[in-house]
């Protein structure tokens, strides 16, 4: 399963490396002009552009920004500085199949990314703060996914809210507070 992953990961970046250049032959060739920079508002119809190439200043009727999005990282002690936090983004990107992955939340990308490190073979540990799963689905449903992840092997923190996370050279400690008290979750990755 480590080599299908691998090779799943290639792929992804193949595909998007392909993507990204027909978007951005589609932009260009419907005569629009991409700069890339960091740009600043002078006015309603100016903006200066920090590049590669040095500043230049554009001015136009309407000014497109495309900025994009970034994960959010929550602020738990300990996870800015390990080398094993990653984000939806940067999770994506790992060459090697983790053995052991702990996520941080369990929303639909949470789920997501469960879902599809385990089938690939990854320990899969999902960590709910709130007491209910999916709690913003009807109850049946969210009963039924609950346990079809729990049949696919995916185990399912409920109620615990991570306190730290502790690297090492190899993994992470992943340190959580239950009803039952305080559990630490060993991981090579954690999204």
């Amino acid at each position: 399963k480590a080599e299908r992953y691998r090779a799943a990961i290639a792929e992804k970046r193949r595909l998007t490396k392909m993507l990204r250049e027909k978007n951005y032959a589609k932009v260009t060739g419907a005569g629009a002009v991409v700069v890339d920079g960091e740009a600043s508002f002078v006015d309603a119809h100016t903006v200066r552009i920090a590049g590669a190439d040095g500043d230049q200043t554009v001015t136009a009727e309407r000014i497109f920004i495309n900025t994009g999005a970034l994960p959010f990282v929550p602020s738990i002690k300990g996870a800015a500085e390990s080398t094993h936090v990653y984000t939806s983004e940067t999770m994506m990107e790992l060459d090697e199949l983790p053995e052991k992955l702990v996520i941080i939340g369990g929303g639909y990308i949470g789920l997501e990314f469960a879902s599809y490190y385990a089938n690939f073979g990854s320990s899969v540990t999902v960590v709910q703060d709130g007491t209910s799963f999916i709690p913003r689905e009807d109850a049946e449903i969210a009963a039924r996914v609950l346990q079809h992840t729990k049949d696919r092997g995916i185990h399912i923190l409920l109620g615990a809210k991570v306190q730290r996370i502790e690297d090492s050279a190899e993994a992470a400690n992943v340190v959580v507070q239950t009803a039952d008290g305080e559990k630490t979750l060993a991981a090579n990755a954690i999204l």
